[in-house]
C-alpha cells in the first residue's frame, strides 16, 4: 500500500455523452478529515449538544474532495466548470453515481493490502509516489 495517496480513476455513467467523464481520486487523510468535519454538525438539544451528520453536506464534500477533474457539459454543450455551484446543480442521478463511485474507490483496504504496506512494500518510493507525486 503506498504511503502517499495519488491514485485516480476515470469513471463514466452510461447516460453521459461519449466525450464526458470524471476523474476521481483516492482520499488522503486530509480529504477524509475535511469530508468528516463538514458533515458533522453540532446542534443544541435542550441542555445537550449533539453531533448530527448532514448527509447533503457530506455528499457535497465528497464530490468536492473526490473529483479531480471532469469533462461534463451544460445543456448548451459548453464545458461545466468544476466548482461548488456546479456540483450543487448536478442532477440527482449524476451526483449519486459519482458519490457511489467515490465511495467504492475509497473503501478500506483489505488486511492483505495493509500487510504489504506494513512489510515494507509500500514505502512511497513507487513510480509517481515520491514527494512530487503527492496528489
Amino acid at each position: 500500500m503506498p504511503r502517499f495517496v495519488s491514485e485516480t480513476k476515470e469513471i463514466r455513467a452510461e447516460w453521459w455523452d461519449a466525450d464526458e467523464h470524471a476523474v476521481i481520486r483516492k482520499f488522503s487523510y486530509m480529504n477524509r478529515q475535511r469530508v468528516s468535519s463538514r458533515a458533522a454538525q453540532a446542534r443544541k438539544v435542550g441542555e445537550d449538544t449533539v453531533v448530527v451528520i448532514d448527509r447533503a453536506e457530506m455528499h457535497l464534500a465528497m464530490l468536492e474532495e473526490g473529483i479531480a477533474s471532469w469533462t461534463l457539459k451544460k445543456e448548451n454543450g459548453k464545458a461545466m466548470p468544476l466548482r461548488r455551484s456546479a456540483l450543487e446543480k448536478l442532477s440527482f442521478e449524476d451526483a449519486e453515481f459519482i458519490v457511489e463511485e467515490i465511495e467504492k474507490f475509497n473503501e478500506k483496504r483489505t488486511p492483505e493490502e495493509q500487510g504489504s504496506f506494513r512489510d515494507g512494500a509500500g514505502d512511497g518510493a513507487e513510480a509517481g509516489q515520491g514527494a512530487g507525486g503527492v496528489g
